[in-house]
């Protein structure tokens, strides 16, 4: 499977936990001001639904690991 994953607005990830279809946990490569972290209900080919974004790996892994 592959661990990156390209979204539709340009932004690179990669996949920690996851992976396209199911409830996946990124990670944001680029350093660009954006949330570094983001977990998304469903991952698509160039996107995903429902994504909640943090600035921490603790808190990304602490919702991840709750819902």
């Amino acid at each position: 499977m592959d661990k990156i994953f390209y979204n539709v607005n340009g932004e690179v990830y990669y996949i920690l936990f996851g992976g396209k279809g199911t409830r996946t946990f990124l990670c944001n490569v680029a350093d660009n001001g954006s949330a570094p972290f983001v977990v998304c209900k469903i991952l698509e080919d160039n996107s995903w639904w429902h994504g909640s974004y943090f600035e921490t790996f603790d808190d990304a892994y602490k919702f991840w690991k709750e819902e």
